[in-house]
């Protein structure tokens, strides 16, 4: 059986016993939580066949019982399920600023941690950015590509001499990444590259989301490529 359907399976399982009571204990709602951040997505139709199993079981339970606890308890079951699936996402474009505005935007705005992991960087408004996040003791790491390290106009010496942590593949392929991370809350990923020419001539694109199972697939790899890594 595919993993997805287990989860699924798991899920309902969980929202059953919840109803026995009518309410979620917080032990239940981490139970849901975990299961909800684990590495395999459900489909949309199973997401969909969730939510509507969420509202029979409702049904089922108002009979005979105290009306109030049962509406209580679904607003829970499925405020639990809205919070994962339903997040907020912006598309961006170039050749224009669209691309270049979205990544200075998340940068200045990081307050605890910035995770970057992009082929190379070589744009001075966007690595400036990244040392003002430096001074502001944001920690910040940055996974690149080692071939383009020494590329004529790579800042990535000018921000490892500035103190912040620098890994490269070390590889005959490439690092051809291109992500951020921003207080593990929010991702940036696309085509764009941080450099100067792909705001003014490539076209590309960049997709910013907060939604939960997106932000904790793109951790979890960049987790990954650190340790696996040596430091620049």
């Amino acid at each position: 059986m595919a993993q997805s359907q287990l989860k699924l399976q798991a899920l309902i399982q969980i929202f059953q016993k919840t109803l026995e009571d009518k309410t979620f204990s917080r032990s239940e709602k981490k139970a849901v939580t975990q299961l909800l951040e684990q590495d395999f997505s459900l489909k949309k139709e199973q997401r969909d066949f969730l939510r509507g199993k969420i509202f029979d079981l409702a049904r089922q339970g108002i009979q005979g019982h105290d009306n109030q606890a049962v509406i209580d308890w679904l607003e829970t079951a499925n405020k639990l399920l809205v919070h994962y699936y339903d997040q907020d996402s912006a598309v961006y474009f170039s050749p224009g600023e669209q691309c270049r505005h979205a990544i200075v935007d998340q940068l200045t705005q990081a307050l605890s941690s910035l995770d970057i992991c992009v082929f190379t960087i070589s744009d001075d408004w966007i690595t400036g950015e990244i040392l003002n996040c430096h001074k502001r003791r944001v920690k910040v790491r940055i996974i690149t590509d080692d071939e383009k390290v020494h590329d004529y106009g790579s800042d990535i010496e000018t921000i490892e001499e500035a103190g912040i942590e620098v890994r490269v593949d070390h590889s005959p392929h490439h690092m051809h990444h291109k992500f951020a991370i921003f207080d593990r809350q929010r991702v940036l990923t696309g085509s764009y590259n941080w450099t100067h020419s792909a705001a003014v001539h490539n076209q590309e694109n960049v997709l910013l989301t907060d939604n939960k199972l997106v932000v904790s697939a793109y951790s979890q790899e960049f987790e990954k490529l650190w340790n696996n890594f040596k430091e620049g």
